[in-house]
Order: structure tokens, then sequence, then C-alpha cells
């Protein structure tokens, strides 16, 4: 019987203990932990039960940014949408313009605290889930975090006009034509 040879990565992953999840041309998602094709549904209960994997192609590469985008189109799309219209026009509206690492900073510290408080709303009182009690729960700890969240926005937003201010009296003392050359690349005056 011949042994297959396992690439150096995927002993890495196997050894790390992260489920390996095999994304085929035909984008049907294969479960190597289990032997099993496996649905988008399947990976966000992978994901709720706090289970880490990594989506690879055939080849190797990795994808699963691209697979945890798709589930969450497929809660928006099919499901009760978790963003506004609004809210989804201000992300990609912040995607090009200079609020995108502010933005990103955001979504990466706000997000985990969520998450700390849902799992611990879940560990408290899991066998209440569906109760009006937690739910009542749920609105009072939500109610708290959106008003930390407020905060956080305004401070930085306060932060960000204020050194928008200071840029610009920065600008106002130079020569405002040697800072605007600084954005036009020169020309080759042996072109002309």
């Amino acid at each position: 019987m011949a042994k297959t040879k396992k690439s150096n990565s995927q002993k890495a992953d196997h050894a790390s203990g992260e489920r390996i999840i095999k994304k085929y041309n035909n984008r049907r998602l294969y479960d190597s932990q289990n032997s099993r094709y496996i649905t988008l549904d399947e990976l966000k209960e992978l994901i709720i039960n706090g289970e880490e994997f990594r989506v690879c192609t055939a080849s190797g590469e990795d994808v699963t940014r691209q697979t945890l985008i798709s589930i969450l189109l497929a809660g928006e799309v099919m499901g009760q949408p978790l963003f506004s219209e609004q809210t989804l026009r201000n992300m990609v509206m912040f995607m090009q313009g200079p609020m995108r690492g502010p933005m990103k900073v955001f979504f990466e510290q706000c997000l985990p605290l969520f998450a700390r408080s849902n799992s611990e709303l879940i560990e408290k009182f899991g066998s209440q889930i569906g109760s009006k009690e937690l739910d009542s729960l749920a609105v009072l700890q939500g109610n708290m975090v959106r008003q930390l969240m407020e905060q956080y926005v305004f401070r930085g937003l306060e932060n960000y006009l204020t050194t928008q201010k200071n840029m610009e009296k920065m600008m106002s003392i130079q020569n405002p034509l040697s800072f605007a050359n600084m954005f036009t690349p020169p020309t080759d005056k042996s072109q002309e």
C-alpha cells in the first residue's frame, strides 16, 4: 500500500488542530476532518461553536476570508439583515476614503466586545435562550455596549477633527503652492 506524502502546510495545519475545509472548483466544500461535504450553513455553525477552520482550494490557496464574506452575504440576503442599507453605503464609502483605517480599527476593537458579551450571556443563561428574561437582559446589555461604542466613536471623531484642524493650521503656515506641489508628480522637462 503506497503512502501519500503530505505537504508541509498540511502537516502544520494538522498539527495545529485547525480544521481544513477544501473548496473545489464546483464551489463545494469538503470537511477533511469528517470526510464529508458541508454547506455554508454548517460552516456558520462551526463558527458559532467556536471551532477554528481554514478554507483552502485544491491548489492550496487560502480562501477563508472569501468564504466568511460569503457566509455574511448569505445571511444578509437570505436571513434577517444585520446591516441597514445606509450602513452598507457608509461601509462602501469608507473603503476608499481617509476613514478606512479608523473604521477597520473600530470593527476590530468593537466586534470582540460584542462576541465576549454574547459568549458570556450564552454561558450564564444558555438554558434560558429564547425566554423573555434573557431577551430583556440581552437588550439591556446591548444598550450598554451601544453607549460605550457611541462614546468611543464620538471620542475618535473629536480626535480626528482636532487633527484635521491642526493639519489645516500647518498648511496655512506653509507656502500653499509648495504644499499643493507635494501631491502632483514632477514633470519631465526634457520631453517638452
